[in-house]
């Protein structure tokens, strides 16, 4: 008969063994039930330990580096400069370190750990299931081409592709399981279509990379040759075939049949982002190209001038006889274009990160997200002059500015939030608030022209306000165009517009909505010369951008690593501390980079540049013996195969977290992290069983 003790040393385990089990179907959907799970697991194991007066040993053989880790963290915590911050996140990282001991000590038996096992992946292919509705609504909305990224529904979208990541490669890698029966088969294929599908919803590169890498160890692994013989071939070819196509069209617009006739497409030399007339002569904001210059004669779009520029050129605009270049680092260029040398004025190196750019009268007017709004003085353009910033952010809420146009001493903002702001512009050195309009959705963009103003009112189409008084807007007009619009032209009583993802739209004067064209790429650039429409518009796969030098977020990856160099040669032996990186980074940038980051997307350099050489041979040494668990996890299963195929998953798996945190700082992700410690401990749990 059973002691009182052992009673209730028993309704411990199981009740433990219940959090565990909501641990494990939270782990991707509920970063909240999550912890209730892993500290209900956590805090009855300790308490079943006292009532036990012992602590059962489960060693991992990872004790001696978690101490390491932790030291060289407290370490570096106690000089950094921010040492509160430091102690802080080292205190997070460390209450995490447990989660590998909880599959060890509650898992007793096949049957615990099978049902572990499926209540991680059936509620993980459920969450994902969730998240493929939320991604068609994104993508019938055009928010994909807009936002460039996945929705965050359970997490952020980062973290989301991440967790995505791990159970793509698990699933595939029962496919290897020999004793499937076809209806279990059947399943399995359903689970992986709804897991692949969510990954590539998710718009995360990182985490493709991290799949990819992970299903090619998994065929490693299972010695399929061939099969990773055609992944090599496969990836040549679709290197070989990508190509960036940029175009500059030329075309009329046929109001009858509700068409147009393009006149001629012109190639540009790198990625058109924008285009500009100064009489017959055109410049293009081509990107990685710098400027280029045509000339529309007999018809004709000919070549005649290009400009470098120091940063990809990422927009262009112009008053009377000046062009104004916004480059990707945020820098203004102000080009004389009457000089046969098209001489570069000045080069302006703003405050913050420049959203938009707007030219008004003698002012260069900067749109810099939660920093609002900065105002250039341009009267004499060799010495452009800063005027006071305008923000409406303060320590309990950023107001984050998007885009803005004037007209006579009236600014009109857009804003992250369901409303935009009408500015009094006399004074640009003191901006004050007019009034605060309210609309149905997050405005996407604006337009002004003579006396009215239109504004991309989100999925709820376009706004058209009377400005004859410029301090009082009146709505006029709300039109449905069933898509976000983006440029927006007034053109006699018609409205012309684009969408996100390439198509021309005409709105006549009844309101009626109409399909003109569809470039297939997000259209960069509209202007009308003449009687004719000139359109700039570039495009290149989201897949091919993993390896594109000049995708904004590689440029930044790029610079990221030079500044972590920079930390680790400044902080060698420690590092800096587990802290956020937003004022470290701005120490070791570039003057003219205006981009900050609260981590570094790259788990080894961050670690780095935290930690110091110390903690990042640590780290380094810490990933390898994970490496050897799950061998020898594989090892020891050699003759289960249920158990050795997901060993080999795990394994994969592992492989892909490392993958993704050469693009994306995984380690320091609550949620990935978590995931991470999970499979370490699924991976002993297999070895215990396998001994047992």
């Amino acid at each position: 008969m059973k002691s009182n003790n052992e009673r209730v040393v028993e309704i411990l385990d199981r009740t433990g063994f219940v959090f565990l089990f909501i641990f494990a179907a939270s782990l991707t959907t509920s970063i909240f039930v999550n912890q209730i799970g892993y500290f209900g697991a956590l805090l009855i194991l300790i308490v079943r330990f006292l009532v036990q007066k012992k602590i059962e040993k489960r060693k991992t053989g990872l004790e001696l580096l978690f101490i390491l880790l932790i030291i060289s963290e407290l370490i570096s915590a106690a000089l950094s400069e921010y040492p509160a911050q430091a102690f802080h996140n080292t205190f997070k990282r460390a209450i995490l370190l447990p989660v590998v001991y909880m599959p060890v000590y509650y898992i007793r038996n096949d049957k615990r750990f099978k049902r572990i096992l499926y209540a991680f992946l059936v509620f993980a292919v459920l969450g994902m299931l969730v998240y493929l509705y939320f991604a068609y609504q994104y993508y019938i909305y055009q928010l994909y081409s807009k936002e460039a990224k996945g929705p965050s529904i359970f997490q952020y979208v980062m973290t989301a592709g991440g967790l995505m990541s791990v159970v793509t490669i698990i699933l595939v890698s029962f496919l290897f399981l020999r004793e499937n029966k076809l209806r279990y088969k059947i399943i399995l294929v359903l689970a992986i279509l709804i897991s692949v599908a969510s990954l590539i919803s998710s718009y995360t590169r990182a985490a493709w990379l991290g799949t990819v890498a992970g299903v090619v160890v998994l065929f490693l692994l299972h010695k399929r040759w061939i099969f990773i013989g055609a992944i090599a071939v496969l990836g040549g070819v679709f290197i070989s075939l990508t190509q960036t196509t940029s175009e500059i069209s030329i075309f009329d617009i046929d109001r009858t049949f509700k068409k147009i006739n393009v006149e001629n497409v012109y190639n540009t030399k790198g990625r058109a982002h924008g285009i500009i007339n100064i009489d017959d002569e055109f410049y293009v904001a081509d990107y990685e190209a710098g400027i280029t210059k045509w000339k529309y004669e007999d018809s004709t779009f000919k070549l005649i001038d290009q400009i470098n520029t120091p940063s990809p050129a990422n927009g262009i605009f112009k008053s009377d006889s000046l062009v104004f270049v916004h480059l990707f680092d945020s820098r203004i260029l102000i080009i004389n274009p009457l000089n046969d040398k098209n001489e570069i004025v000045a080069s302006i190196i703003p405050q913050n990160v420049v959203g938009t750019v707007f030219i008004h009268n003698n002012y260069i007017i900067l749109t810099e997200g939660e920093f609002g709004i900065s105002i250039i003085d341009v009267k004499n353009p060799s010495q452009p002059v800063f005027l006071k910033s305008f923000s409406l952010s303060n320590e309990k809420q950023k107001i984050v500015f998007t885009n803005v146009v004037a007209r006579q001493n009236v600014l009109y903002a857009l804003v992250d939030d369901k409303k935009f702001f009408v500015l009094d512009f006399k004074d640009p050195s003191d901006i004050k608030i007019i009034r605060e309009i309210k609309t149905e959705d997050k405005p996407a963009s604006i337009y002004i022209e003579g006396n009215y103003l239109a504004i991309s009112d989100g999925i709820k189409g376009l706004k058209i306000y009377d400005i004859s008084k410029p301090e009082t807007p009146k709505l006029i007009r709300g039109i449905r165009t069933r898509v976000i619009p983006n440029i927006i032209k007034f053109d006699n009583d018609d409205i012309i517009f684009t969408d996100f993802v390439g198509k021309l739209y005409l709105i006549n004067i009844h309101g009626n909505v109409f399909e003109l064209h569809d470039f297939k790429s997000k259209v960069s650039g509209l202007i009308k010369y003449n009687q004719k429409w000139i359109a700039t518009y570039s495009y290149r796969s989201r897949l091919s951008s993993i390896y594109d030098p000049y995708h904004p977020t590689n440029i930044e990856r790029m610079n990221q690593i030079k500044v972590a160099f920079k930390i680790f040669a400044a902080n060698p032996v420690f590092g800096v501390g587990n802290i956020d990186f937003n004022e470290t980074y701005k120490k070791y940038r570039e003057p003219f980079d205006k981009f900050t980051y609260g981590h570094l997307h790259n788990n080894y350099t961050h670690i780095l540049a935290t930690l110091g050489l110390f903690g990042f041979l640590i780290f380094i040494i810490l990933l390898i013996k994970i490496f050897f668990i799950h061998w020898q996890s594989i090892k020891l299963s050699s003759s289960k195969n249920f158990y050795n195929v997901l060993a080999k998953g795990l394994m994969a798996a592992f492989i892909g977290i490392c993958t993704s945190g050469l693009f994306e700082y995984n380690f320091g992700d609550h949620e990935i992290a978590t995931m991470l410690w999970f499979t370490v401990g699924m991976s002993l749990t297999i070895q215990r069983l396998m001994k047992d």
